[in-house]
């Protein structure tokens, strides 16, 4: 699979090449296919397309953005309309004993932080959209969560494979670690402002 969707995008330019890694991205949400579609790595790659300039950064990271979001949205309405019946079956049974109860419980922690911090997790990326239908979050709760989480994925691993160039091929294998990295960044991110005010207004008081 890696070597093809190399040889796919890499030799593609635009538009066909936002269309790809709309669609990788995009195929990764409805019930699981995350498991064997490669979203993250078409989506690095379409960064390295732009660093061998033969596409431009803006274009491509909303194409990975909108189609995780849409993507993730599908995979929501799939689990809320066919959750029960999936879980039902072999395949669901597999994935409940494997995945399903640490999912549930992250996502019971977190609302809908677990939607935001899950895009960054390989097994939670794929399974969180799902999960959230058959447990019935509340759709504008989820969509706007899904919206940001997607859009901060797409725009930071776009710009991985863009940064790492003809080395695309190390950012991706190390890409499960990359997206730790952004996670990590992001949460310091969204902490550290409010920690700051409130040590700012401990001193005042």
């Amino acid at each position: 699979m890696t070597e093809w969707l190399k040889n796919l995008l890499l030799q593609v330019h635009p538009p066909l090449a936002y269309i790809l890694v709309f669609a990788f991205a995009f195929l990764e949400g409805p019930l699981f296919l995350g498991f064997i579609v490669p979203g993250e790595l078409a989506t690095i790659l379409g960064g390295a397309l732009v660093s061998f300039e033969n596409a431009s950064f803006l274009p491509m990271a909303i194409a990975a953005s909108a189609g995780a979001a849409l993507g993730d949205s599908t995979g929501y309405w799939m689990g809320r309309w066919l959750g029960p019946w999936l879980l039902q079956t072999r395949l669901g049974r597999w994935l409940e004993h494997r995945h399903f109860e640490a999912a549930q419980t992250y996502l019971k922690e977190k609302g809908a932080r677990a939607v935001i911090l899950g895009r960054f997790t390989a097994a939670l990326r794929v399974l969180l959209p799902g999960i959230c239908g058959i447990a019935h979050m509340p759709y504008g709760k989820f969509v706007w969560a899904n919206a940001l989480g997607c859009t901060l994925w797409g725009f930071s691993m776009v710009g991985i494979g863009y940064l790492a160039g003809t080395a695309w091929d190390e950012a991706s294998k190390l890409a499960g670690a990359s997206s730790v990295i952004v996670l990590v960044i992001i949460v310091a991110l969204f902490f550290i402002p409010r920690l700051v005010r409130r040590l700012h207004k401990g001193q005042k008081g």
